[in-house]
């Protein structure tokens, strides 16, 4: 009898944890974001890219896997692990790297290496849930 309570316990217990195991971080960037910052380092400088975006910049990730900015569709996105892949209509794959992600705020980087000046830069970008 004891054993049966035990089970029956440990069943409940895990039960009662399902809602929020099955709330993955894939499902916490679904929604719209909104860009508050973009600043974008090359070498040892950095510089404030956001006052240079031309309307409010807002990303919005559905639950079946597209995107759209500022309301248009754009393509389809794959997140796993730190990696976030925006896939267009014409299949061109730009990767960026996830470096924070909660309920209210997304951090996005991306990186590339320019052969000709022999430096790496670095764009980060900080979006906010709308």
């Amino acid at each position: 009898m004891k054993k049966a309570v035990k089970i029956l316990s440990l069943f409940v217990l895990m039960a009662t944890m399902l809602p929020f195991t099955s709330c993955s971080k894939e499902n916490k960037i679904v929604g719209k974001w909104q860009l508050v910052s973009m600043v974008f380092y090359y070498g040892e400088q950095s510089y404030d890219m956001t006052d240079w975006v031309d309307d409010v910049l807002v990303l919005e990730f559905k639950a079946d896997g597209t995107y759209y900015e500022s309301d248009e569709y754009l393509g389809t996105y794959e997140y796993s692990g730190d990696k976030l892949k925006f896939i267009d209509e014409e299949g061109d794959v730009e990767e960026v790297t996830v470096t924070q992600l909660t309920n209210t705020k997304m951090v996005l980087e991306v990186s590339d290496y320019d052969e000709e000046d022999d430096m790496t830069y670095l764009e980060v970008m900080e979006f906010k849930r709308i």
